[in-house]
């Protein structure tokens, strides 16, 4: 697993968008912002400490062994023995002796001869807590803001986030970021002492009793902005989300972020008829403007994802965005492209990312707001 996604991500940046090298603008925030690699930095002992119990506290909520081995050393494209793990694959403790999941067994291995068409290496992984993303274009770094300047995005602004986990994940940064507070920002307020000092920094986005913490509704920037959550997780929600999207459609401060198909095993033509096509139809019928509507593509599975989920795998969830971009681009949706940050970044479930790669989702999102509200689209 690379930490750097493969292909080359420079056929994304055209010749007329850098043509005018004086407009030091980034010429299209989700079409660039989204390309790019990890750059790990240089990190204390305690940095990496405090990284690691995190991993270990959010992995055994799950009845993840520490080392994330099996007792026999097996790994790769085995289950583990006990039945309550069968959503992970096992994989090989990257401190231990044998760190390299070769052909289905721990053996030691260097990271250079760990490497066959079935090798799994938690060394190369990076906690994207300890790296900058650095996007392939100049122009479009991702920029240091202060929660004043992100509230001004999105003064006067309902956002309404559907979806599962993933869009759940964003709205919880969103919070963060416009709070200024990425220590508790999230919890709900009178949560008693004992679960709130369990979930706060980097346990807010763990997936058992924190997210529990998180209201569905949040005021924030002094009364400008209205976020709103539900987690409708599959099509069996489609109503639902129809409901809020057309119902809301007319209404000028309205903004929707979407994200489904894992629980619908990425099924292109359910996640369609049940949810897309029905909306951007009747929005059609209305003269509604798309923009208003940001589709969240699938980020890449982590390697502790099970291997017994085939509608799961890495090539359907990239067979599903390719499906979905196709589509939704006759619609001129706006398409936030996840997967390319999130290969090769250590995921502390398989599915999951933490605070790092979900805040920085949020910062991109909303600077796809400003870039809106500067061509006075939102």
């Amino acid at each position: 697993m690379k930490i750097i996604a493969s292909g080359n991500q420079n056929e994304h940046v055209t010749n007329s968008d850098q043509s005018n090298e004086n407009n030091k603008e980034c010429p299209n925030v989700l079409k660039y912002m989204t390309y790019g690699h990890w750059k790990p930095r240089i990190v204390s002992r305690e940095e990496v400490q405090k990284m690691d119990a995190f991993l270990l506290r959010a992995r055994s909520q799950h009845f993840l062994p520490a080392n994330l081995q099996r007792r026999d050393g097996k790994c790769g494209n085995v289950s583990f023995e006990d039945i309550r793990l069968k959503w992970f694959r096992p994989l090989c403790h990257p401190k231990g002796p044998t760190p390299c999941c070769y052909n289905n067994v721990c053996a030691n291995k260097s990271i250079e001869d760990c490497v066959c068409k079935d090798c799994y290496d938690m060394r190369t992984s990076i906690n994207a807590e300890h790296a900058d993303w650095i996007p392939n274009h100049k122009y479009c770094q991702v920029p240091s803001r202060t929660a004043h300047e992100l509230c001004d995005f999105v003064k006067g602004s309902k956002i309404f986030f559907m979806g599962d986990s993933f869009i759940r994940h964003i709205y919880l940064a969103f919070i963060l970021l416009l709070k200024d507070n990425l220590f508790d920002g999230a919890i709900r307020p009178g949560t008693y002492k004992g679960l709130h000092d369990s979930c706060t920094g980097l346990d807010m986005f763990t997936e058992k009793q924190c997210r529990s913490l998180l209201d569905q509704f949040s005021t924030l920037c002094n009364s400008t902005v209205y976020l709103y959550f539900n987690e409708f997780a599959s099509t069996k929600h489609g109503t639902q989300i129809q409901q809020v999207m057309n119902t809301h459609a007319r209404d000028p401060k309205a903004y929707f972020i979407v994200g489904t198909g894992l629980h619908d095993g990425f099924k292109i033509t359910r996640t369609w008829n049940k949810i897309l096509s029905p909306v951007l139809n009747f929005w059609k019928t209305q003269g509604v403007d798309t923009s208003k509507f940001l589709w969240h593509a699938m980020h890449a599975p982590g390697l502790l994802k099970t291997p017994f989920k085939p509608s799961q795998h890495r090539h359907n969830v990239i067979k599903y965005n390719k499906a979905m971009k196709k589509l939704l681009t006759e619609y001129n949706v706006p398409i936030f492209e996840t997967f390319n940050l999130t290969d090769g970044v250590n995921s502390f479930d398989g599915p999951h990312y933490g605070q790092g790669v979900n805040l920085l989702k949020a910062k991109i999102i909303l600077e796809f707001f400003r870039e809106q509200r500067s061509n006075k689209t939102l």
